[in-house]
């Protein structure tokens, strides 16, 4: 199937505020003129949950002022931290009468405390791996000894169950899933499921406790065995008592000279009441919580089924799991009422462990209308759980009308840039800047199991490495790709340096494709376009899947193993045979060029030509 490409396709969406079928987003802002500011100053002198909130006679915790705002008024934070978790609060109900949450600089909701045990030398336990059973009955003393010669310390957790949240510690909870993503009989958690391979799976890091360890304010790295801890540096492990921290550090340095913190909250912001709407959080940061791993979807802040949140110029840091939630927790929760319309804007997200935003709304309904923008997203994924399909920088699912645009991702250990997953409809990625992900098991941008409209546009993505499982299997690796898509158009794209395909449109085999949205249709691997990107470096250029997809005005340079590919015969191209027999990349004129020098991207289209910073600036309309 020859498609013939017009410049029209290209300047349709010169105007980021389009959505795929040519209708402009529907933008909605606060618009509420504040009655009433309730102060929180847990630094002064005078601060009591007994005031009246005002600036003279500040509140001492925000739990307190989230019981008392109402529509229409505010709650200003001053600096501080504060080691809370808030759920009574009240909502907004428009735009004209939102709830504020207001932070000064150096608001700080933390979800640890300062760890200050009696350090003591770490005794009684063995020191050295084993390799077989008969080890483990060695009579030679020598044998349980390391020699090292690692100091490693220990010292005992608080006791006080009020430090916990609901008293329950999360040094004893572990990292696996609390309950399967699907709620079938007999479904289990991932890692314990039959259909999965387990080998495949790294179990030690499902094997980790929710609760962090902080030396000097970084995060240590947690191991779980004990011997591990006589070979390796600054690294700590939870005994088996779940009572005490056993750690090792760097040079065998003395813990005594160091200052630590123990992350024992689970969240920061989660409301009792499922449901509520225009809650407004801005210029707060959120650090430090002992998040639960998905599923179900648990933030350090999270909408608890809500809708109509703005969450604007906040930092989400040093988070177990997730940053932020936005969709209904799992499938095992009910919850009917509006869903979406959330604003998520300049924002940082920082070292959170399964990534920096997610929703997933339940149900078969949408998420209508979300806007995720101009956000930081750096150094996320530090759990190597991609394989519970869940990582993600930001991840959403069943979204509509919506716009996930000018956002910079860089950095992620483990899992994908941004992934849409499952049904979106109407739906466009534009602008954005996706560098330096490690270990990819799909794409940098990653659309999947959608037959309605979803536009992939003016986004640069380089850098993209390979996921290799326990097994030693690679997969992944590319920029740009869909899974089981239909109508999905990936546009005018800068893409470098991949281990997979710049862009690939996967083949499903028909016995495996699933039914999808409400007239439980499987996607047939067609309609989807790649149109006028720009390729270098890839290990390949473009991979579609059948002959009823489409590729044109497309510059491919440099691919180590091919340029094109058509998946469903397995056959690898260059760009003369797939022109000469299936009529793609017919045009030998290609719409962007693309000059590199240091961290410089200078981009030509239709003679216009824009300068760009890898490191600093979010380009658009190349």
């Amino acid at each position: 199937m020859k498609v013939s490409i017009k410049l029209d396709d290209f300047e349709k969406f010169s105007d980021p505020d389009l959505l795929p079928d040519g209708s402009s987003f529907e933008f909605w802002e606060c618009k509420t003129d504040f009655t009433r500011t309730i102060y929180v100053d847990g630094n002064h002198p005078d601060a009591d949950d007994g005031n009246e909130g005002t600036e003279t006679r500040p509140l001492r915790t925000i739990r307190r002022a989230a019981a008392l705002v109402q529509p229409g008024e505010r709650v200003l934070i001053k600096k501080g931290r504060y080691f809370e978790t808030v759920r009574d609060v009240n909502g907004g109900t428009d735009a004209a009468h939102m709830v504020l949450f207001e932070g000064e600089d150096g608001a700080v909701i933390t979800g640890a405390i300062p760890w200050t045990p009696c350090f003591v030398s770490s005794e009684g336990y063995r020191q050295t791996p084993v390799t077989d059973e008969s080890e483990l009955f060695s009579l030679n003393r020598a044998d349980y000894f390391s020699r090292s010669g690692a100091q490693v310390w220990m010292g005992d957790l608080p006791m006080d169950g009020s430090l916990y949240e609901y008293g329950v510690n999360p040094f004893f909870q572990m990292n696996l899933q609390s309950m399967a993503w699907i709620p079938r009989r007999g479904s289990c958690a991932r890692i314990m499921d039959a259909h999965r391979d387990a080998g495949a799976l790294d179990l030690d890091a499902h094997l980790t406790r929710r609760g962090m360890l902080f030396m000097d304010g970084k995060r240590m790295k947690q191991v779980v065995r004990p011997f591990e801890l006589w070979e390796q540096e600054n690294v700590f492990w939870v005994d088996d008592t779940y009572k005490r921290l056993h750690l090792h550090l760097k040079n065998n340095d003395d813990p005594r000279n160091h200052s630590f913190e123990i992350a024992v909250h689970e969240q920061g912001f989660m409301p009792r009441q499922a449901g509520l709407g225009f809650l407004y959080f801005k210029n707060l940061t959120f650090e430090k919580f002992a998040t639960p791993v998905k599923c179900p979807q648990y933030g350090a802040l999270c909408s608890n089924c809500g809708h109509h949140f703005i969450i604007e110029n906040c930092c989400f840091a040093d988070i177990n799991s997730v940053g932020v939630d936005l969709g209904f927790i799992s499938h095992c929760h009910f919850h009917d009422g509006i869903r979406g319309y959330h604003i998520v804007r300049r924002n940082r997200f920082e070292r959170c462990g399964i990534g920096g935003m997610s929703a997933v709304p339940t149900r078969g309904a949408y998420l209508e209308h979300m806007l995720v923008e101009y956000n930081v997203l750096r150094d996320n994924g530090f759990h190597n759980l991609a394989l519970l399909f869940e990582s993600a920088a930001i991840k959403s699912h069943y979204t509509r009308d919506s716009l996930y645009r000018f956002n910079y991702i860089d950095g992620m250990e483990w899992g994908e840039g941004i992934w849409l997953d499952k049904c979106n409809a109407n739906t466009r990625i534009c602008g954005n800047i996706v560098l330096n992900l490690r270990h990819v098991d799909h794409g940098g941008i990653f659309n999947e199991a959608t037959l309605e409209p979803v536009l992939v546009d003016h986004n640069l993505v380089a850098g993209i490495g390979l996921h290799i499982d326990a097994k030693g299997v690679r997969s992944g690796g590319n920029a740009i790709y869909e899974h089981e898509c239909e109508k999905m158009t990936v546009l005018s794209n800068i893409l470098l340096d991949c281990d997979g395909e710049a862009i690939r449109f996967q083949y499903t085999q028909p016995q495996n494709r699933r039914f999808l949205g409400e007239n439980r249709r499987v996607a047939l691997c067609r309609e989807n376009r790649a149109i006028g990107n720009y390729i270098s470096g890839c290990s390949h250029g473009i991979a579609l899947a059948t002959a009823q997809d489409a590729s044109n005005q497309n510059r491919i340079l440099g691919a180590k193993i091919s340029e094109c590919c058509m998946l469903e015969k397995n056959e690898h191209h260059n760009r003369v045979s797939f022109r000469e027999i299936f009529g793609f990349e017919s045009d030998e004129n290609p719409i962007l060029r693309v000059e590199r020098k240091d961290e410089k991207i200078t981009v030509t289209r239709e003679n216009e030509s824009r300068t760009l910073s890898l490191s600093l600036t979010v380009g658009f309309l190349w």
